[in-house]
């Protein structure tokens, strides 16, 4: 019918929910990460510009696991995303 929405009522809610998801997993790891799992904050190891002692010029843990996170997340809504009617079963069919 072409009056109806490419995108339906169930579409926009998956992917705000997806959204704000990812939004808050990232923003958590981004602000509280670095304190929660035990590592050096991300600005403090990888810039080094010698205005502020203690950087150090290495690749941070910090935002590889923040860049890590974020690609598994959306590996998995690609996965989850190919069902729109809500079923439970992802793999079938």
């Amino acid at each position: 019918n072409r009056s109806k929405s490419i995108i339906a009522t169930r579409m926009w809610a998956n992917m705000l929910g997806q959204a704000l998801y990812q939004i808050a997993v990232v923003m958590f790891l981004l602000f509280g990460g670095a304190e929660a799992f035990g590592f050096e904050e991300g600005h403090l190891v990888e810039s080094d510009d010698g205005l502020y002692p203690g950087y150090k010029k290495e690749n941070s843990i910090h935002y590889t696991l923040i860049f890590n996170t974020f690609v598994w997340m959306q590996l998995f809504n690609e996965i989850n995303s190919r069902n729109l009617e809500g079923e439970f079963n992802v793999f079938r069919g």
